[in-house]
């Protein structure tokens, strides 16, 4: 679910990114900003808003795909982003619409011959370049033609679900004296989830890509609990070369090799008893080459994170939200810290804190 904030005020809006020509208009043979990869697009009159939209077109050969890319846009890495945008698909079957930036990849299988409304949650690689920002929306494999319109994009804030005063989000759950945390590849949250500390490879739903060099660092944190004793499970699905060295650590800086996996499969490792008990463990996996095999190259479909805790805190399963602050006041900053249980009939509160540095009066209605 998206949650929408909007600060009505005179400032400009400060949330939302400029997709330059959002909606196809400009143009003369062709959409203005946007260039086609591939050769199998067209610049349709079929459009949802306006006059025009975009359209690729395959012919279902393996391996075969074309779409159209927007210019370079301001993503800052680590931040989360909130893309919308409507899509249908034309004529034909099979294949994949292939939708978002390249490092999150989002495929549309079930896509409608109606145009409707799409919204994806992606957070940006803490090691993706200047050359991996932007947008595309194309086709893969796909035999007939799909069409996208609309695009919108704003930053975005994850809201964590609060229960016994503690902060769990999607993918999260606490039973008895037991915490575990499933990643949430599957759902809206995509490569996001509280505990990713950094995120160091690319997404294509519903799973993670690993290269040589790439890595992922969790850090597992629940409230003031102890964490007893804990232990990982990851799922490699797909496999061509390498390995994922998985390593554990009680403050972020000094390593412990906890194991490796090098086929697909699923295995668990335990974290070493000398880092227990902690408050905090942090887990890191990172891909690199081995000997005897085909470079690096595999896909994390899991990862399960399970601790025993020092006491039993209550039991609650974690949601994640995500807000997207469409203006700004100057001198203002916003904390949102919940909307309570966000559900139909429920315990339904806002919380935010609203700090003002200005000098002169200043008013502001949240809406």
């Amino acid at each position: 679910r998206l949650a929408a904030l909007c600060l009505m005020t005179s400032a400009a809006v400060a949330g939302a990114i400029e997709v330059p020509n959002p909606s196809f208009e400009e143009g003369t043979d062709a959409p203005a900003h946007w260039t086609l990869f591939g050769k199998t697009g067209a610049w349709i009159g079929d459009a949802t808003e306006g006059a025009k939209a975009i359209a690729t077109t395959g012919d279902g050969a393996q391996g075969t795909s074309s779409y159209w890319r927007s210019e370079t846009l301001p993503l800052q890495q680590g931040q989360v982003y909130c893309l919308s945008f409507k899509a249908r698909r034309i004529e034909g079957s099979g294949g994949c619409p292939i939708t978002g930036p390249s490092f999150c990849n989002r495929d549309l299988s079930e896509m409608s011959t109606s145009w409707e409304q799409e919204t994806s949650i992606f957070r940006v690689p803490d090691t993706a370049g200047p050359d991996e920002m932007f947008l595309r929306f194309g086709q893969w494999e796909i035999k007939g033609s799909v069409a996208y319109d609309a695009v919108q994009l704003s930053a975005a804030q994850p809201i964590y679900s609060s229960a016994n005063g503690i902060f769990l989000g999607e993918g999260e759950r606490i039973h008895g004296a037991e915490y575990t945390f499933n990643a949430p590849f599957q759902v809206a949250s995509a490569n996001q989830s509280r505990p990713l500390a950094l995120l160091g490879c690319g997404y294509n739903k519903p799973r993670l890509n690993f290269g040589a060099s790439s890595n992922v660092i969790f850090c597992h944190t629940i409230d003031t609990c102890t964490q007893q004793s804990a232990s990982i499970e990851l799922t490699i699905g797909y496999y061509t070369g390498g390995e994922v060295l998985v390593e554990t650590s009680a403050d972020g800086t000094a390593w412990t090799e906890a194991g490796v996996i090098v086929e697909t499969a699923t295995k668990s490792f335990a974290v070493p008893e000398a880092l227990l008990p902690a408050k905090s463990l942090w887990v890191r996996l990172t891909g690199r080459d081995k000997e005897g095999t085909a470079p690096c190259g595999l896909q994390l479909y899991g990862y399960a994170y399970h601790a025993v805790l020092d006491r039993a805190p209550g039991d609650a399963i974690g949601s994640t939200r995500f807000v997207a602050v469409q203006g700004e006041v100057p001198d203002a900053s916003l904390l949102i810290q919940g909307f309570g249980d966000a559900m139909p009939g429920a315990d339904n509160v806002f919380t935010a804190l609203v700090e003002y540095t200005g000098q002169a009066a200043c008013t502001v209605t949240p809406t």
